[in-house]
């Protein structure tokens, strides 16, 4: 994941099902940064969700992240980053 000042840039690369890449409009406050995350992880943290708009808080690309409903307190959950060599 890539966020620089309004996009968010999603990249997925597979030995079997090649690569993908999405962009998003976001709100991001903030330098630019990179970070890595399992994206099976990442999925059963949002499909628990029931808001179409979530919230990232995070300080740097290997600190872990915050990840919770923009309109909703009761749920929060902490997704560890991966380290890319």
């Amino acid at each position: 994941m890539e966020f620089s000042s309004s996009r968010l840039r999603i990249s997925v690369v597979t030995l079997i099902a090649g690569s993908v890449c999405e962009e998003l409009d976001v709100t991001h406050a903030g330098s630019d940064i990179g970070i890595v995350f399992n994206p099976s992880f990442l999925t059963e943290v949002l499909q628990r969700m029931s808001s179409d708009r979530v919230v990232l808080e995070m300080d740097g690309p290997l600190d872990p992240a915050l990840l919770r409903q923009d309109s909703d307190d009761d749920y929060a959950c902490i997704v560890l980053p991966m380290r890319v060599i």
